[in-house]
């Protein structure tokens, strides 16, 4: 009871600390010179002219899709020269559009200064934590330059998370993960800023994860409290829960006890979600307090807008926001590799044969904790309806943690009191 309640207020502790070091992290960047940043954006403005709001890598496949909307928005933001204290623009995050104009003609024409009719916007609801990066990183090199570097520290990093897969003994599971990974379309992801943050906290977890063999309690706690915090800081909303479930499943991989695996699901689960929506009421109550206006209002509005289930003065119900985000999976490709998958875990279960059956009711439970993480993705489209039915075309890539919890669950049924290196 004791170490429990130091724990929480470790926790409480860290969480507070999050705030506030975001908080300097933003101011410090807003203190940082503009020229060189829209130098670096106007010699980039010929990309976004080139491939338009909304390309598709290949044309038909909504997973191929960019979001050059929201990274033009997010170039605005970063660029911004206005007027405003550092204070003011860290906390209400200012850019300013053209009327009439898309937010990737805004860019082109707010970089190269083309004069027109212009109007300011503010996006304070969220932390835009990504331009803690995106700021320094434009003050030497434009956007073809930082998609380059994505791209290679992209390919670095899940290369290496398989490496240790297969170093730490869990090279059954490398199938379904890379066939997840490749579900979220690496491609789309590194030429899109808007969806790298959870990528990479993502792949960040789960090396922290199997690079250690043994995570105390505490540590656990820790890690997934602070991942929560960060994707509420650095993420655009777009498929958070992988930050904390594929850590999760690595994670389970460890564990033998189904009763230990399913507390952990449900106890890291809720820590996260702490981090996560702290994070966010952080932004709002220190801004509210330092702006002297309140944040809370336009946020619980679009909370509430995004959980309404409404959209175009119509009612969308839980089934069709789910139909819809499946549906981008839904091409042949993608079918063919969901039965490659299916049929390599049926092979193996081919194999066990009657050894399957000695002990069937004990494997079944061990697939519970899998199981339940297969099913956040779902529970997400229901808390977020309405958005995830709108944004369907990237929201769906939460459904690859179903892709890679389902037949992992199925790889630990087959295998009880297996041994690894740690």
């Amino acid at each position: 009871m004791k170490d429990s309640g130091k724990m929480i207020i470790y926790g409480a502790g860290i969480l507070v600390a999050g705030i506030l070091s975001g908080t300097l992290l933003m101011i410090a960047v807003y203190c940082l010179p503009v020229a060189p940043m829209k130098a670096n954006a106007q010699r980039s403005t010929e990309i976004y002219d080139y491939e338009g709001v909304y390309p598709q890598l290949m044309w038909g496949y909504k997973m191929s899709q960019l979001d050059n909307c929201t990274d033009a928005t997010m170039l605005l933001n970063a660029i911004y020269s206005g007027p405003g204290s550092p204070v003011e623009k860290a906390m209400q995050v200012y850019r300013t559009e053209y009327y009439g104009e898309n937010p990737v003609k805004s860019l082109t024409n707010y970089a190269n200064d083309v004069e027109a009719e212009t109007y300011g916007c503010a996006y304070s609801r969220y932390w835009h934590g990504y331009l803690v990066i995106l700021k320094p990183l434009l003050l030497f090199w434009d956007v073809a330059d930082i998609r380059m570097m994505n791209m290679f520290l992209q390919i670095t990093l899940p290369g290496y998370l398989l490496l240790l897969m297969k170093q730490k003994g869990y090279g059954r599971y490398i199938a379904g993960f890379l066939f997840s990974v490749l579900l979220l379309n690496p491609a789309a992801i590194s030429v899109s800023f808007q969806f790298s943050t959870v990528y990479y906290l993502m792949l960040s977890g789960s090396i922290f994860i199997l690079k250690h063999g043994t995570l105390s309690r505490k540590r656990c706690m820790f890690l997934f409290l602070i991942s929560g915090m960060a994707t509420a800081f650095f993420d655009f909303l777009t498929y958070p829960l992988a930050t904390l479930c594929f850590p999760l499943l690595f994670l389970l991989l460890k564990e033998e006890s189904w009763k230990e695996a399913f507390k952990k699901v449900i106890c890291y689960s809720l820590i996260w979600g702490i981090g996560y929506i702290g994070m966010w009421c952080g932004k709002w109550t220190i801004g509210s307090i330092l702006l002297h206006r309140n944040l809370w209002t336009d946020a619980l509005y679009r909370a509430a807008e995004y959980e309404s289930m409404e959209y175009e003065d119509g009612k969308v119900h839980a089934l069709q926001v789910i139909l819809k985000n499946l549906s981008v999976l839904m091409k042949w490709p993608i079918l063919l590799g969901c039965m490659a998958v299916f049929i390599f875990h049926i092979k193996q279960f081919c194999r066990k044969g009657a050894d399957m059956v000695a002990d069937l009711p004990q494997r079944c439970l061990r697939f519970i904790p899998f199981g339940l993480i297969a099913l956040m993705p779902f529970a997400w489209y229901l808390a977020a309806g309405t958005h995830s039915y709108i944004h369907y075309w990237f929201t769906y890539r939460e459904l690859c943690i179903s892709v890679f919890a389902l037949p992992a669950g199925l790889t630990k049924c087959l295998l009880v009191n297996e041994k690894r290196s740690t």
